[in-house]
């Protein structure tokens, strides 16, 4: 605890006082950026009714729940006593990923592309025997008979791809999580990961690989947007360190 913010909470601030009248917003105070706001409201330069010469952004803490009144003031309706994450920009990271996939989405539609779905609990999690998997069992709860079997997570949606192929699909892609053990757990480098795999009955086009008239440029031009957000995220960590 801060000592402008001990000092307001023992020498100004009336316990648990009840809402007051002509209150224009209230709410718990979020703390984003070292910025203190209610909604898209800041609050770093407003003060408080009993205690106009204290600036908020030197008492209040994400948590607090406090009312906003005319002229720029608050009250403190109860402080936030336990400790909380600060929150930060991680959901606009998420936010700029998932409409990443959007466009890939798209991008493939146009091209007349079939977005589908493979297992993720598979009997042969993939043909490359490097790579190590993850493993678990079924095991039958059945009174006629009791039987297990084991299945593991995909490494790569590559062989069921080749299944639909096998039974008539044409030109399909898929955006897919997959799973590899025995890996080193680095910030980029996670147990799970997203892989979009692509397949064209005409040519045996592998993982990564570029269908006829999916042209090098545009499927460059389209993932340089995720290059270009992961060395925005990397600068980002390095002044973070410094």
């Amino acid at each position: 605890m801060s000592k402008t913010r001990d000092e307001y909470l023992q020498k100004y601030w009336v316990a648990y006082p009840d809402m007051p009248r002509g209150a224009l917003k209230w709410g718990r105070a979020e703390q984003i950026n070292l910025q203190i706001r209610l909604g898209l409201q800041l609050l770093l330069e407003w003060t408080f009714k009993d205690a106009p010469t204290i600036r908020a952004g030197d008492v209040l803490s994400e948590g607090d729940l406090i009312a906003l009144l005319p002229a720029n003031q608050i009250v403190l309706l109860a402080p936030n006593l336990t400790e909380r994450l600060v929150r930060n920009e991680k959901w606009s990271e998420h936010k700029k990923w998932q409409e990443f996939l959007v466009q890939i989405r798209l991008f493939f539609k146009e091209k007349r592309f079939q977005d589908v779905k493979t297992p993720v609990l598979v009997v042969c999690p993939g043909t490359e025997p490097s790579i190590e998997v993850f493993e678990t069992e079924f095991r039958s709860d059945s009174k006629q008979e009791s039987k297990s079997i084991k299945y593991f997570l995909p490494t790569s949606p590559e062989l069921n791809l080749k299944k639909l192929l096998a039974e008539g699909a044409d030109r399909i892609f898929e955006i897919a999580s997959v799973f590899r053990n025995g890996e080193k757990l680095l910030t980029k480098h996670k147990v799970k990961r997203t892989n979009d795999a692509i397949k064209n009955a005409r040519s045996d086009n592998l993982i990564w690989s570029h269908p006829k008239d999916v042209s090098r440029k545009q499927f460059t031009k389209l993932f340089g947007t995720v290059w270009e957000f992961h060395a925005q995220q990397k600068r980002k960590r390095q002044c973070n360190n410094k």
